[in-house]
Formats: C-alpha cells, structure tokens, sequence
C-alpha cells in the first residue's frame, strides 16, 4: 500500500490517475510489476502487487520518485485551482526532512502485508473490491 501525504488529495484529479497508471503501465511493461488489484482513495492508493523480477521495495521507491517529479509538472502546467496551496505544502514537506528535495508528494514508506497463502491474497482482494463498491 501507498500512502499520499495527507493534506495531498489531488489524487482525485484526471490527470493526476493517467499520470499513476501510466507508471504502473511502465512497471508492469519494463520491470517485471504484477498488478493483482488496486484501487484509488482520495489521498492513496491500495494495491496487491508482486514482482520476480524485482525487489517491490525498489518499484515503490522508483514509482514515487517518477510520480512525484510528473505531479509537479503537472500542477505547473496545467490549470489547477489549488496550484500554489498544493506547491506550498509540497514544498513545506520537503523543507521538513531535509533531503534535498523541492517538493515531497508521498510519504516515506510503505505498509506492505505479506499475502502468503491462498485465503490471505482473497481476503485482501475482497476487501479492496469493497473499498471500490
């Protein structure tokens, strides 16, 4: 699972769902990703996913380094009501850990659940169709 910042709900946005599908799309294509399941919250994002080729803990860290850089374009580039309200709080978040960074859209980490047996992976299949219904 990956988690948005919490003040950050310009998920709900078009463009901003082409922009993660496109990189999942990407994954999927170039990096071996398989996408079980997932669905959009307002402020994150579930996903059951898992990889052979890779390390998951890689394809999260490249997936939101890429989506962040693409978010910020986007909020520049295109008409946003919320434009300087979403840079100033990216930016606020970034100044706060210190990375080196200009904007921080996600937030460090993830919440991985280890789906190792057959009743685990449906369970957390249904409960995600449920959040999605």
């Amino acid at each position: 699972m990956l988690v948005l910042d919490s003040s950050c709900i310009w998920i709900q946005r078009i463009c901003v769902r082409v922009l993660i599908v496109y990189a999942e799309l990407f994954q999927v294509t170039y990096q071996g990703l398989n996408v079980h399941a997932y669905v959009y919250m307002s402020s994150h994002i579930h996903m059951i996913i898992s990889s052979y080729d890779n390390e998951l803990q890689d394809m999260i860290r490249d997936f939101k380094k890429y989506t962040c850089k693409e978010f910020v374009k986007a909020i520049k580039a295109y008409p946003e009501s919320r434009r300087e309200w979403l840079l100033a709080k990216f930016s606020y978040a970034a100044k706060r850990i210190k990375k080196g960074t200009n904007y921080k859209v996600w937030k460090d980490g993830f919440h991985p659940v280890i789906l190792d047996n057959h009743k685990k992976a449906v369970y957390s299949s249904e409960q995600l169709h449920f959040i999605f219904f």
